[in-house]
């Protein structure tokens, strides 16, 4: 069980574990030389309510009602947008970071959590790529059936809860960032490495430089 973290210090695997994909249910093999932990067949419902369940114990702070499978759809779709509207991959990410940030504040519950997820996609094209927004509302309105007004409407107060500073430091966005690359079957190479990094068609202006900076930390120099 965890105990509801500080909220000046964010850590992108903390709420949503992208290890937590498996059931509770295992069978141990003790054989000669050799143990095996397996794990049996469990049906999509059924695994749905035990990550559900493991989840909501290690997170007992949380607004009852909000799952893991409720927060890991709200950010599935953040992601299906920016793709359907052509948008940079990275707005979905800071997206994810300050959808994650809102529930760490505990202003997401089960009722509101599809507004919230808008609200922090709207907060990152306008961050990101400002010439993106409208597109990218128009999707909101498309699947949600939220209106922009509705949304233009809810974004002070989150923007208020996120002190005020959309900036984020590129440790926060890269896991993000990289597990979507992954859901989209791109790496970060191909999707930062197309020219140098400095210049590439595909980094946008805020969230691509930090990722690139933080790619240029790992292995001294961006991606070629």
């Amino acid at each position: 069980r965890d105990h509801h973290p500080r909220l000046d210090a964010y850590d992108p695997y903390f709420l949503d574990d992208p290890a937590l994909q498996s059931g509770k249910e295992r069978m141990v093999l003790n054989l000669p030389g050799l143990v095996a932990s397996v794990l049996p067949y469990v049906r999509p419902r059924a695994l749905k309510a035990q990550l559900n369940e493991q989840w909501a114990l290690k997170h007992q702070w949380v607004s009852r009602g909000l799952t893991l499978s409720k927060i890991r759809a709200a950010k599935a779709s953040l992601l299906e947008w920016v793709l359907e509207a052509n948008c940079e991959v990275s707005t979905a990410a800071l997206a994810h970071v300050y959808f994650e940030r809102l529930v760490l504040r505990r202003v997401v519950n089960k009722a509101n959590r599809k507004l919230v997820a808008a609200v922090s996609l709207s907060l990152a094209a306008k961050w990101n790529e400002p010439e993106s927004l409208g597109t990218l509302l128009a999707a909101v309105e498309r699947h949600y059936s939220i209106p922009r007004a509705t949304v233009f409407r809810s974004e002070f107060s989150a923007y208020a809860e996120l002190a005020f500073d959309l900036r984020l430091e590129p440790g926060d966005i890269f896991p993000h960032f990289s597990r979507l690359l992954t859901q989209a079957e791109r790496t970060p190479h191909d999707y930062l490495g197309e020219a140098n990094c400095g210049v590439s068609s595909r980094v946008p202006r805020a969230a691509g430089g930090l990722l690139c900076e933080y790619m240029g930390q790992k292995r001294r120099k961006c991606p070629k």
